[in-house]
Order: C-alpha cells, then structure tokens, then sequence
C-alpha cells in the first residue's frame, strides 16, 4: 500500500492541462483526494514525488489570426 500513489502515478494517471493555473488547481484536488483516501485507509502520509509525472500540458491549436 505505501507506493500505491508512486505507482498510480508513474504508469496509470494522467492529466492533461492548458494553463498553468489549471495545473495547480488540478495538482491542489488530486492532493486533497489522496489525503482523504490516506485518511479512508488508516494510512501514513508520505512525500507525493511522482505526483509531477501525472500532468501532461496540452498543445493548443493555432489561433484564427495565426492562420
């Protein structure tokens, strides 16, 4: 159960964002669900280091002016 997040995160989650506002939000409610599912679980907090590996920015399409 201790690397299940590191693992989650590395390999299975992820989570595409325009902005970097939007990054934090997102990084902001995914830590909040980990705490409640830590918490859920009777589980130890650790550090999230893979958590970063989760967002993948998204190419934006070229403006009308650009075309």
């Amino acid at each position: 159960m201790s690397d299940i997040f590191d693992e989650a995160f590395s390999t299975s989650i992820r989570v595409y964002y325009d902005f970097p506002a939007e990054k934090a939000t997102l990084e902001y409610l995914i830590i909040l669900k980990v705490f409640e599912l830590s918490r859920g679980w009777s589980g130890a907090m650790r550090p999230l280091e893979m958590l970063s590996e989760v967002f993948v920015e998204k190419e934006r399409m070229a403006s009308v002016q650009d075309i």
